[in-house]
């Protein structure tokens, strides 16, 4: 018995976002992590929670997008 997967991580394609796509047969989400060079970018998987932040020295990080992943 599978389950389809809930979550597609991209990497090293330098754009941080998360996309729900649609047609699938439960919420299912496509996200591209960016990078730290550049965008300063990095996930978070917390239960079933996934987070993309952008990290800024000397001040909290900024969430930039979350998406709840079917339990």
């Amino acid at each position: 018995n599978t389950q389809p997967a809930q979550l597609y991580l991209y990497g090293h394609m330098h754009i941080p976002i998360v996309y729900e796509l649609t047609g699938a047969p439960a919420p299912t989400y496509l996200s591209i992590l960016g990078d730290w060079i550049t965008h300063d970018t990095y996930a978070q998987l917390d239960g079933d929670s996934f987070s993309l932040w952008h990290y800024r020295s000397n001040q909290p990080p900024l969430l930039l997008q979350q998406c709840q992943l079917p339990k």
